[in-house]
């Protein structure tokens, strides 16, 4: 009796089912968080659910930087599933939409969930993730960068 090589894959009585990745390539998933991306056009859209705090920061640090590096245009976020998101959380969007804006990309939030929108809220932050500008000849605009309370910007106009 031949035996089955260990490499050839099990045969299926069903209706092949493609396969789409729940998480990017490299991601390690997580019992608290969950990731999911598809393609839209130029950005790709990634749905995040579960809860966003340090111990899963990293986890989704490394997809939305696997989703930007993907895709020429940029990310959008669906965070309508986020039943808890801290500080780390924001500090992630933060840095990957930094990153996005640097690479002439966007980082946009479609949806969130009311604790997200709470986070956003307390901390004066939804705006950076609505229709960000992405950088002209490689520089990115003044307003885009924090800047310290009562400090004013700086004119970035030429002249």
């Amino acid at each position: 009796m031949p035996e089955r090589q260990p490499s050839a894959p099990p045969r299926s009585s069903g209706p092949a089912i493609p396969a789409t990745p729940r998480v990017p390539a490299a991601v390690a998933p997580s019992a608290f968080l969950e990731i999911v991306t598809h393609p839209a056009g130029g950005h790709t859209v990634v749905t995040i659910s579960g809860e966003i705090d340090m111990d899963t920061e990293q986890t989704m640090q490394h997809a939305l930087r696997l989703a930007l590096a993907r895709f020429s245009q940029g990310v959008d976020l669906d965070l309508s599933g986020v039943g808890f998101c801290d500080c780390s959380g924001l500090n992630v969007l933060l840095r990957v939409r930094w990153i996005a804006l640097s690479d002439g990309k966007t980082l946009r939030v479609r949806a969130v969930s009311p604790r997200v929108e709470r986070l956003f809220a307390l901390t004066d932050t939804s705006s950076l993730f609505t229709q960000a500008r992405a950088p002209v000849n490689g520089i990115v605009h003044a307003l885009a960068r924090p800047f310290r309370h009562g400090a004013q910007p700086r004119d970035s106009s030429p002249g």
